[in-house]
């Protein structure tokens, strides 16, 4: 499956991986779906995945967990923003707005189930009624 390609060319999504200690897993992850893995500072990179205990300088890394939901969903999820890794928890733009709660491990383990459950005939407005009944 090549989830982690450009929709146009196919080209691989470049991706940057930070070591950390399950980093060869994320990299197969990453090739095994279509992308590459690339040194951190090379030009053109889609995104640069870290783990949350290595977030460095703030908004320039995503979680590790982008790439399981993406795998997950079976596509690229929409809102990246919420995977932006900040240096200082407090810092992060879904705390500060105070608009939105940012999802538990249980609930990001709720919504894959669903997913997982119900991959055909499930709109958004369902989706959230499933989720709500977690």
């Amino acid at each position: 499956m090549n989830l982690f390609t450009e929709p146009d060319t196919q080209a691989p999504l470049r991706f940057g991986v930070v070591r950390m200690s399950d980093r060869d897993n994320i990299r197969t992850l990453i090739e095994q779906y279509g992308g590459e893995v690339v040194e951190l500072n090379e030009k053109d990179i889609f995104m640069r995945i870290s783990s949350s205990k290595l977030a460095r300088t703030e908004g320039s890394f995503y979680s590790k967990r982008y790439i399981m939901d993406a795998i997950a969903l079976g596509s690229l999820p929409r809102d990246r923003e919420i995977y932006r890794l900040w240096a200082n928890a407090e810092a992060t733009p879904l705390m500060r707005t105070n608009t939105r709660t940012p999802f538990s491990k249980a609930d990001d383990d709720a919504l894959i189930e669903i997913l997982i459950k119900n991959s055909i005939n499930l709109s958004g407005n369902r989706l959230y009624e499933e989720l709500a009944i977690k």
